[in-house]
């Protein structure tokens, strides 16, 4: 009977004190029937909060796997249930070697490096990629620089209702006839020059010996050892030909104009698509290298470095432009022929920092000495211009510049020595302008700003 009894199933609320509810009478606490039924279970968890493995679910989720596999951080959950702060505690094992310090305790004076070993192989692959792809990048660059310069002019005409596309053959047509008139009125000046230099160059290596009479004994010992070095030749000997190829300098002449000329139409034709385009191609550039969160603004930041660029290109044309004509008018007052040339000759080298100025002085002072007999005014004109190259880097650019666009040396420097390297004169002459679009650029790119940072004064 009694087994029979216990395998019975309890009735619905049997056995319940009145008023109290969940609890079961002496009868069915030992007949393996715990807690409320089904039906009214669910609603004492709603009354008596959360169950506890859904806590123990939540600290649980609350703390980071790679912390629990970790055996440095292997730590025991303790849960508790009714809304109280878990805290994790320490395992045995892991207090059992508290009081020793770690093996490899981390230096909060070690510097960490920003760049890993893959990241230096990128840059060294995108070096030697500029280095090897010169052909293709150097007209390209060309063109978006001119594109800088040229742009407010497209957005003018379009504000006179012009169309764009029609807008940019304009200015690009009105480009190549300044370029050309320019070319035409330097190309006699030019050749004059050259013809009396190499007319005159027996005069000015003997003017040149008086100077440099220290050196002559240099000279006369490197010459004894290259005659010691010589062997004369016996009467017998067969004596040498010398065979002259006409065609090397009309090849080398051809393959130089056809590389000029294959340049002029690749940067054309870039800076055409450029100015067609408008500003949706800069957007999108901008909006590659922005955040997601940043590329709504790409447009503002667009016209915002084209303002700063622009500015820069113009303001460092201007200022060289300047110079070229002051230098000019200081050679014409000194009595230098030709002082439209050297004008010229001035601010074309003032876009290469350091080196631009030696140039031209050198250029200066051997027309100087082709000029005039003594050697007084040779060295006044090269002082002169000297003096004028001075001003113009310490006091006229900074002042119209401003600390903005102000760049570092060194580091202006080194941009120069690869540009060098990497585009030969070209890329001399393109140097400033290209590290300056690079910082703008960087400033307004916030994953940019520490190279930004790197390049500024």
């Amino acid at each position: 009977m009694l087994a029979r009894r216990s395998r019975l199933p309890a009735r619905s609320g049997a056995g319940r004190r009145p008023g109290i509810p969940g609890s079961t009478s002496p009868r069915n606490r030992g007949s393996g029937s715990r807690g409320p039924p089904a039906g009214r279970r669910s609603a004492s968890r709603e009354r008596g909060g959360p169950r506890p493995s859904a806590a123990r679910d939540a600290v649980v989720g609350a703390v980071s796997p790679l912390d629990l596999l970790s055996p440095r951080r292997r730590t025991t959950i303790i849960t508790r249930a009714g809304g109280h702060k878990m805290k994790p505690v320490a395992t045995a094992k892991d207090t059992r070697g508290a009081g020793k310090p770690p093996a490899e305790a981390a230096d909060p004076r070690r510097v960490r490096p920003a760049f890993n070993p893959v990241t230096g192989l990128f840059v060294l692959a995108c070096l030697y990629t500029v280095y090897f792809a010169r052909p293709v990048l150097l007209p390209l660059t060309l063109g978006l620089i001119l594109d800088f310069l040229l742009r407010p002019a497209v957005r003018a005409l379009r504000r006179w209702h012009l169309p764009e596309p029609a807008g940019a053959a304009l200015v690009i047509v009105a480009l190549l006839g300044g370029i050309t008139f320019g070319l035409y009125e330097l190309a006699g000046p030019a050749s004059d020059w050259l013809a009396r230099a190499s007319r005159s160059l027996p005069q000015v290596e003997s003017r040149l010996r008086k100077v440099l009479r220290p050196v002559e004994k240099v000279t006369q010992t490197a010459e004894q050892v290259d005659k010691l070095a010589s062997v004369k030749p016996g009467a017998n000997a067969p004596v040498p030909e010398v065979q002259v190829r006409e065609g090397g300098v009309g090849a080398a002449l051809f393959g130089g104009t056809q590389a000029f000329l294959e340049l002029a139409v690749v940067t054309l034709t870039f800076l055409f698509f450029l100015l067609a385009s408008g500003d949706r191609f800069r957007r999108r550039v901008i909006a590659l290298f922005s955040a997601p969160a940043d590329r709504g603004g790409a447009g503002d930041i667009s016209r915002e470095i084209e303002k700063q660029v622009s500015h820069y290109l113009y303001a460092t044309t201007g200022v060289n432009a300047a110079f070229g004509v002051v230098a000019g008018a200081a050679m014409w007052l000194l009595g230098m022929p030709n002082a439209l040339l050297w004008g010229v000759i001035a601010g074309v080298t003032s876009f290469i920092p350091y080196l631009g100025g030696l140039v031209s002085a050198v250029l200066i002072g051997l027309a100087a000495l082709l000029t005039f007999p003594e050697t007084g005014p040779v060295v006044t004109a090269v002082l002169v211009f000297l003096v004028l190259d001075t001003l113009k880097g310490y006091i006229l650019v900074p002042l119209v510049m401003g600390r903005q666009f102000t760049l570092n040396p060194v580091s202006l420097f080194v941009g120069l020595i690869f540009w060098w390297w990497a585009w030969g004169v070209p890329g001399a002459l393109l140097a400033v302008p290209l590290m300056a679009i690079f910082k703008i650029f960087c400033e307004r790119v916030e994953p940019l700003a520490p190279l930004a940072k790197l390049l500024e004064a």
